[in-house]
């Protein structure tokens, strides 16, 4: 873990620390034997991948920040019911 990658060559197995020595064939080769698809992407590939994730995060971004807007009235209104119930509950105990 503490950033280290790894790896294991079947299920069940401990994963290994991956070697940092490792050539790109070897990687590719071991992700291959684990049951894995390997596929390159270009420089312009990469790009448009980027701006599709950014703008997906935006869009999410936008939905989350809504749907909490929406719920944080029942939300302290759930908080406000837990702590009247809690406040119920020890003063039957008390009598």
């Amino acid at each position: 873990m503490d950033g280290e990658t790894y790896y294991s060559n079947s299920l069940g197995v401990v994963p290994e620390p991956t070697p940092n020595d490792w050539t790109e064939k070897e990687m590719i080769d071991a992700i291959k034997n684990n049951g894995s698809q390997v596929q390159k992407y270009s420089k312009s590939e990469l790009v448009n991948k980027e701006a599709e994730r950014l703008k997906d995060r935006e869009e999410t971004e936008r939905f989350l920040n809504l749907e909490y807007a929406r719920n944080k009235g029942a939300d302290i209104g759930a908080k406000a019911y837990r702590n009247t119930r809690k406040a119920q509950r020890i003063a039957r105990r008390r009598s």
